[in-house]
């Protein structure tokens, strides 16, 4: 919506984000979608980040975020714990259910580096139960 003579509008995301600013029609369309998708990232990120801390598990902690990737360093022993709580934490629907009505869809990749990971599956907040 246009809050001004100056052209500059508003676009609001369902989880209280705001951008201000010159949009064309593409970004006005665009920003809620990849706007939320980037907060649930966020979110997700200081989920595992305080879990990693509380459980003394250091390989919850993601330490790459790029675009909607979160990437861990989990050693191979604690691989499967680890994918498993990664998926549990970024595929929970419970504060978005109240307005979300579409399932989340995560990949996971596991590997000792970007050039040669390996497709572990795909998951969706529609097959897990809580």
């Amino acid at each position: 919506r246009d809050i001004g003579v100056t052209g500059v509008q508003t676009c609001a995301l369902p989880i209280c984000r705001r951008y201000y600013g010159p949009m064309g029609f593409n970004q006005i369309i665009n920003y809620p979608v990849q706007g939320t998708a980037g907060e649930m990232v966020c979110r997700a990120m200081a989920r595992l980040s305080r879990m990693a801390y509380e459980t003394g598990q250091p390989w919850l902690c993601p330490i790459v975020n790029e675009h909607d990737n979160l990437i861990i360093e989990a050693p191979l022993e604690h691989f499967e714990d680890a994918a498993e709580t990664m998926l549990r934490v970024m595929l929970d629907m419970s504060e978005y259910k109240s307005w979300m009505h579409v399932p989340i869809l995560v990949e996971a990749e596991k590997g000792p580096a970007w050039g040669s990971l390996e497709k572990v599956g795909e998951f969706s907040s529609e097959d897990i139960v809580w």
